[in-house]
């Protein structure tokens, strides 16, 4: 299919040899999540992100195996069916990772860090702060790592790939400074960083819109032989 040459030509053009994390969200960007998931997991794709625990449960139910981390806010009240689930929750600030703790139960989760985008996450420009609280809650938690995401990484120009390279250079400070604790799953390539940019340290590329064959920016050229994944067909009747 489409969607597997997509991956398999992405997956050659990446820099460095890495695992991809299939974003999945918003039914699969509209083309089907079942359908796309059970695909990619034939094609040994083990990791997932959603959006919410809606999401997270029906991939579940319908047999995706392999972490699959939400990557927006799940209620407190629903945190235990992250565990009967097995669903990674990201945490999106210091406070609601206190509430979370608070439940006691044996989550697993991902920090959100802030690298420059200013919607979720701890402060990467404090990375003091950032490795005091990573620590405080990695007593607490099944912290099997931490993200970023590069919101400009699409843009071909000098003011942007700068502003990329400062968010990947906090991203790797925090992620130096809490080596010790060995958490496996630390990234900030998104589908675009992963093609033009680079962090060694990235453990995974989180592959969304070009995984479907379609350019994150408009100006973007993508390598050849991804395309749209979803064709329409009609008739004409008149």
């Amino acid at each position: 299919t489409q969607l597997v040459r997509n991956l398999e030509v992405y997956s050659a053009n990446l820099r460095n040899s890495r695992e991809i994390m299939a974003v999945v969200k918003a039914n699969a960007y509209g083309h089907g999540d079942i359908a796309v998931a059970k695909v990619l997991q034939e094609h040994g794709i083990h990791h997932f992100a959603v959006s919410n625990l809606e999401e997270a449960i029906h991939l579940r139910e319908n047999g995706i195996e392999g972490q699959i981390l939400i990557l927006g806010y799940t209620p407190i009240e629903e945190a235990e069916k992250l565990v009967r689930y097995d669903i990674t929750q990201a945490l999106i600030d210091t406070d609601y990772a206190k509430r979370l703790a608070a439940t006691a139960l044996p989550l697993k989760a991902q920090f959100a860090l802030d690298t420059g985008m200013n919607r979720i996450g701890l402060d990467a420009e404090k990375p003091d702060e950032c490795e005091k609280v990573i620590r405080e809650y990695a007593r607490h938690f099944t912290l099997t790592g931490f993200f970023t995401h590069l919101c400009v990484a699409d843009t071909d120009n000098a003011e942007c790939k700068s502003f990329t390279d400062h968010q990947i250079a906090l991203f790797t400070e925090i992620i130096h400074r809490v080596s010790d604790l060995h958490l496996p799953f630390m990234h900030c390539l998104n589908s675009a960083g992963g093609l033009w940019h680079d962090c060694p340290e990235s453990a995974l590329v989180r592959l969304g819109i070009i995984l479907y064959g379609l350019k994150p920016d408009y100006l973007n050229t993508l390598p050849k032989g991804i395309k749209p994944v979803l064709t329409w067909k009609t008739v004409v009747s008149m």
